[in-house]
């Protein structure tokens, strides 16, 4: 649920990106960010099929909250929320994703969340990376 969740707040914020930011690097950021989300989520539909589990219908409420900030936002106003928004979100998905291989009992989770793990590390430190820049 927190995975699908986050895939979706990744995509929508990211969206968001791509009609608010003026940053080139922010606005290819925010297309990788699409990508690998999308990919993710395709990833774990099927697993979540398989254990006959639905794929949430919206962001969660933190989640629609920050959704709402942004929309609120410009120029490098935006791009700073923005980026502060992924720092943090993908450091509660890394913290996640750990605990889920720490302490999760479907091997098929596991799996999921031990092939995601890498590409979320490494989105954080693009995030950490951007917000360091300012």
């Amino acid at each position: 649920m927190k995975a699908a969740q986050g895939d979706m707040t990744e995509i929508k914020t990211s969206q968001l990106a791509l009609k608010r930011s003026q940053n080139p690097q922010i606005l290819s950021y925010a297309r990788e960010m699409i990508q690998a989300h999308t990919d993710s989520t395709n990833k774990l539909k099927p697993i979540a099929a398989r254990l006959g589990l639905k794929m949430p219908k919206s962001l969660g409420a933190e989640n629609q909250s920050l959704v709402n900030s942004l929309n609120g936002l410009s120029g490098t106003q935006f791009d700073r929320a923005y980026m502060d928004g992924q720092t943090k979100a993908h450091a509660k998905t890394q913290a996640n994703f750990q605990t889920e291989l720490k302490q999760g009992q479907n091997s098929q989770l596991k799996a999921f969340a031990s092939e995601i793990l890498p590409v979320v590390s490494m989105h954080l430190e693009m995030a950490k990376n951007f917000t360091a820049m300012r």
